[in-house]
């Protein structure tokens, strides 16, 4: 939500109305005019099967620009192994001329001009990893005290085993239909459920050590989303210098920490350019294959105890692997994509226009909020079997996405422009210039 308020915020500044949303708010609720869209959420199944939601989007005149927030960092050691699964999550050839595909890096655009899409294919960095940046930081450091509580330089955990400890059932991953049963073998993915389990305890054991070894120092761990919090508050409740946190949005307790401990965890590099410490704990040496590659090939390596103690006493950032610049290849997204919208769109809004955009946004949100009341209604008054949620998850934080307004306001402070932000739904945000021409 941070980047894209960032995103946003610049726009609005340049005259542009931006809405960011919750992925299927308008597709519940009803495009409010023809425009451009950037993200990922334009597809289900990952780009293959179902493009109803595609073409709803091209009929009511949305050009599609596909950013994928997940668009780099897979499992696997090489940038090969990389590729395929990156071409399992978008089909280039479905998107159409009017279209673009923003990729993270170069290797990224190259697998994808390879199938020859009809689209233009740039490379943009991502809004995401901006973020970290020394810049922005400083703009969120208000956000980012009330986020964490106040809380700073303390040693951050961050885990990542949502096989063994997920939200959606071991039993759900293993059935044919799961999402990552479609891209293992049934035999091989079951091995990868073990190793993770053996990992994720590793970690447990790693966290209670060092806060025996280490009292003095605050210890945060960070589940993954996709993860049960509960096997990790039971097992690190009996030490007072551990807390676990689940709320929220980790860049905050990444800008706040003194050291990021992980394996595999893209926060890796989001620390990494944010100059904090990273320590890659790697205390099964067969487990790479469970493992993104990218992230294990950054800051230092450790593989007990004692070298994660003396990381943290040497306290020092490490420099950018070659494959970090090559997967993550431009800076600045935010700036980047700006500049496309102004060379490519048509010019910001007057203010009769802005009204009539304003005004089809809110009848969208009252669809949503009538479609809101219905679905209590029938919770509170008819007789509904249980439905069984399939894929269990934390998908949207309403709680985090409603603080936009003040990331906003950071975002005005640090860009030096002024705009309005409009909540005509608690899924939706309107973001649009105060002065329109």
């Amino acid at each position: 939500m941070v980047a894209k308020v960032f995103t946003a915020t610049m726009l609005a500044g340049k005259g542009y109305p931006v809405a960011i949303f919750k992925s299927s708010f308008f597709e519940a609720n009803g495009w409010p005019w023809p425009g451009v869209y950037i993200g990922k959420n334009c597809f289900r199944n990952s780009g293959f099967g179902n493009e109803a939601h595609y073409n709803t989007m091209k009929k009511e005149g949305i050009r599609v620009w596909h950013l994928d927030e997940e668009g780099g960092i897979y499992s696997g050691a090489s940038e090969s192994e990389w590729k395929k699964i990156l071409l399992k999550r978008l089909n280039p050839a479905v998107l159409r001329e009017d279209d673009k595909i923003l990729t993270w890096g170069q290797w990224q655009k190259q697998a994808f001009l390879e199938l020859a899409p009809e689209c233009p294919i740039c490379v943009t960095g991502s809004p995401n990893f901006d973020m970290f940046s020394p810049a922005y930081s400083h703009a969120l450091s208000e956000f980012d005290r009330v986020e964490t509580d106040g809380r700073k330089n303390f040693i951050l955990v961050n885990t990542r085993f949502s096989l063994s400890n997920g939200l959606l059932s071991i039993k759900r991953h293993l059935q044919e239909d799961s999402p990552v049963a479609q891209h293992v073998d049934p035999r091989s993915l079951r091995h990868w459920i073990s190793e993770s389990g053996i990992l994720q305890f590793s970690f447990i054991s790693l966290v209670q050590k060092l806060a025996e070894a280490l009292p003095d120092d605050e210890i945060v761990l960070r589940p993954h989303p996709a993860e049960d919090p509960s096997l990790y508050d039971d097992l690190l409740a009996g030490f007072p210098n551990v807390s676990v946190e689940w709320r929220g949005d980790v860049g905050s307790w990444i800008r706040r920490c003194r050291a990021l401990i992980h394996n595999g965890c893209t926060t890796a590099v989001q620390a990494q350019i944010a100059k904090k410490p990273v320590i890659t704990y790697l205390p099964i040496s067969d487990a790479d294959e469970l493992s993104p590659g990218l992230p294990n090939l950054i800051g230092e390596k450790c593989q007990t105890l004692g070298e994660v103690i003396e990381a943290l006493e040497r306290n020092s950032a490490a420099d950018d692997h070659e494959a970090l610049n090559r997967t993550i290849s431009k800076t600045e997204a935010i700036k980047i994509i700006v500049g496309m919208v102004e060379k490519e769109c048509s010019s910001p809004v007057g203010r009769d226009e802005l009204d009539e955009i304003v005004a089809q946004v809110e009848k969208a949100a009252r669809r949503g909020k009538l479609r809101d009341a219905r679905k209590r209604f029938k919770r509170q008054i008819l007789p509904i079997g249980k439905k069984v949620n399939r894929n269990k998850g934390r998908k949207f934080d309403a709680s985090f996405f409603g603080r936009a307004a003040e990331v906003c306001s950071a975002a005005q402070k640090y860009l030096g422009c002024e705009v309005e932000i409009l909540a005509p739904h608690t899924e939706c945000f309107l973001l649009v210039p105060r002065n329109p021409n």
